[in-house]
């Protein structure tokens, strides 16, 4: 099979090479893959370095000799218009991409392409979390990012120990053979975050399936900063609520967990100030118990599963679960409150 590997960049410089380190060293013949490398405007090397290796290409080099390297800019800036950039240069029969700050085992698109070749039409596996930096905020983060309590309960997060196949409603780094864009179509280029969860959603209703295997696995670098972590989930929280104006048929529940559990936070806290009744300071009481206790569990379970990362920074764990749902929750309010805001 002819494959595109596609990644999307902006300003990943950092990751990038690394990336690109991992995809020399596939074991899948290079001869059957097209290498799709889109910059989304950045504003560092990234697409020098992108330029680079399609230069390199060219070169008798016993790594590389891919089908054909081509560097394509992403005007959009957006993921959803890189996707769509994508749809618009890619030759393979299937189509896989992948995050730039991500990295890849030597097998991963022949095990995608095994998977297609025997009848699947989108595929993937799970993608769990990593970090490259040392510092013990970092390896905090990265335990907050791996617990069900920081990250959520998407089947791509974890691995589900079976050798079948398990049909899911959502996949990350996957691979889409062609027939499934020329029927469902392109992506929704208003969802910045969530074109992901429409496009699945879309797939599913074309009446394609989401094939998840074990042994597909693919691995997502974390922003390794506090500020970096807590603003990803208020953009995550905010375009989750924005959806709910355009396909509100792909959010699940869990999507809207943060929101109810800051809207109850903030109600049975006013109705304590405004009513000063001893009915109302329990509530809040046991709003506030009852989190910080599922924080504090989750937290010790986090720390015992990682305890050769424990540092002193991982006390601050159940603090930070906090912050990750309390940023979330309140950009999914302000995506509510522009949302309707923009109806009118």
């Amino acid at each position: 099979m002819f494959i595109t590997f596609c990644i999307f960049a902006y300003n990943e410089e950092m990751y990038l090479p690394e990336l690109l380190k991992c995809l020399r060293r596939q074991d899948y013949p290079h001869e059957n893959i097209e290498v799709l490398l889109i910059d989304s405007m950045s504003g560092d090397n990234t697409k020098g370095m992108m330029e680079r290796f399609a230069l390199l290409n060219k070169e008798d080099i016993p790594d590389m000799g891919f089908r054909n390297v081509k560097v394509c800019s992403n005007p959009g800036v957006t993921q959803p218009c890189a996707w769509n950039v994508a749809l618009d240069n890619y030759s393979g029969e299937a189509l896989l991409r992948v995050d730039a700050h991500s990295e890849i085992p030597n097998d991963f698109i022949r095990k995608n392409v095994e998977k297609l070749e025997a009848g699947e039409y989108v595929c993937g596996g799970p993608r769990p979390v990593i970090t490259k930096s040392r510092s013990g905020m970092s390896k905090t983060l990265l335990m907050a990012e791996t617990s069900v309590f920081g990250a959520g309960i998407a089947p791509y997060r974890r691995r589900h120990n079976s050798s079948k196949p398990k049909y899911v409603t959502s996949l990350f780094h996957a691979a889409f053979r062609r027939e499934v864009f020329d029927k469902v179509g392109r992506y929704n280029e208003n969802l910045i975050r969530t074109e992901d969860n429409d496009m699945n959603y879309r797939i599913r209703k074309a009446g394609f399936k989401l094939a998840y295997y074990d042994d597909i696995i693919s691995y997502q670098v974390i922003r390794p900063t506090l500020f970096g972590s807590i603003k990803q989930k208020y953009g995550n929280g905010y375009w989750v609520a924005r959806t709910l104006f355009v396909n509100p048929k792909c959010i699940r529940p869990f999507h809207l967990a943060p929101l109810a559990f800051l809207i109850t936070v903030v109600s049975t806290f006013m109705m304590y100030r405004i009513t000063k009744s001893e009915y109302a300071r329990k509530m809040l009481m046991l709003v506030c118990k009852s989190y910080g206790g599922m924080a504090l569990v989750m937290s010790l379970s986090a720390m015992i599963k990682n305890k050769k990362d424990f540092n002193l920074t991982t006390l601050l764990l159940p603090f930070l679960f906090c912050a990750m749902h309390t940023a979330y929750g309140l950009g999914s309010a302000v995506g509510i409150v522009k949302g309707f805001l923009e109806r009118k």
